[in-house]
């Protein structure tokens, strides 16, 4: 048989412990958040600047000044087999696509200047290397370019 006791009963012992553990935790975890709100956007702002900031030595001032990246550039030149046609009858002009001739890029930033107002000024210096193994010149060899109706 069992018998009631009520809720006196159960604010004694184990359960009333436990109640106010709960309690202190929520607390203390409500108190964590606010603290953590109030000072994270102001730690991530110092973080960011001192990992961002382009400072001579810096973690992304070498990756600025010499991006690892290679860009391509893909020359095409529109060779026209009716020239005289074109240029005499009004005749539309008949093209031929030659390419994609390709140059791969390199860039970097010489001349740095550090001023004193935090600004940063330097050149961009641009070599294009051509790479012959990107295309199959051997089709552009049998129709000749004529180089004064050709325009990069």
């Amino acid at each position: 048989m069992r018998v009631h006791r009520g809720i006196c009963a159960k604010l004694q012992g184990g359960f009333l412990k436990r109640w106010w553990a709960a309690v202190a935790v929520g607390a203390l975890m409500i108190i964590a958040a606010a603290i953590l709100a109030a000072v994270f956007p102001k730690l991530v702002d110092v973080l960011m600047n001192r990992e961002i900031a382009l400072r001579d030595g810096g973690r992304t001032f070498n990756w600025w000044r010499k991006p690892p990246v290679t860009p391509r550039l893909n020359v095409y030149i529109y060779n026209v087999t009716n020239a005289d046609e074109f240029l005499n009858d009004g005749e539309k002009p008949a093209l031929v696509e030659l390419g994609p001739y390709v140059y791969l890029q390199q860039w970097e930033k010489v001349e740095l200047k550090f001023n004193d107002n935090d600004t940063l000024t330097y050149k961009m210096k641009k070599v294009y290397n051509f790479a012959p193994n990107a295309y199959d010149m051997q089709k552009d060899i049998e129709c000749p370019i004529q180089s004064t109706y050709c325009d990069i």
